[in-house]
């Protein structure tokens, strides 16, 4: 964590910062996590930070841990191309359903990895 930030600004700043590179407005972020945009405008101009009940609902919806929300780790050791997958696909339910199944379906991992094989 940047020790020259509190942990609030710290956390203010970085769901700004999320919001702003996925192109998230702030009214659809406080509709998926249950708050209003008033409050969401205020964490982002560090006004005040979220409640903690609100951390987990926060986190899940920008796929990263409460750590790292937090700021005790990065995603950052992803490349850049996993860290867009990541986003791209981490909130479809389909895609997480077929992750599921590549773990518990010897057939479809089978099967997935011979087509990534095929598209290269």
């Amino acid at each position: 964590m940047n020790n020259e930030l509190t942990t609030r600004e710290y956390i203010c700043k970085y769901i700004d910062t999320w919001l702003t590179n996925h192109k998230v407005s702030t009214n659809k972020f406080a509709v998926a996590i249950g708050v209003t945009a008033c409050s969401v405008r205020r964490w982002r101009t560090n006004e005040c930070a979220p409640d903690l009940n609100l951390f987990k609902k926060i986190s899940n919806y920008m796929n990263v841990s409460i750590n790292e929300l937090l700021g005790f780790e990065s995603i950052s050791k992803l490349t850049p191309k996993q860290t867009e997958i990541l986003y791209k696909y981490g909130h479809d339910t389909s895609f997480k359903k077929l992750i599921d199944s590549y773990h518990d379906d010897d057939e479809i991992r089978v099967t997935l990895d011979t087509f990534v094989r095929r598209m290269k």
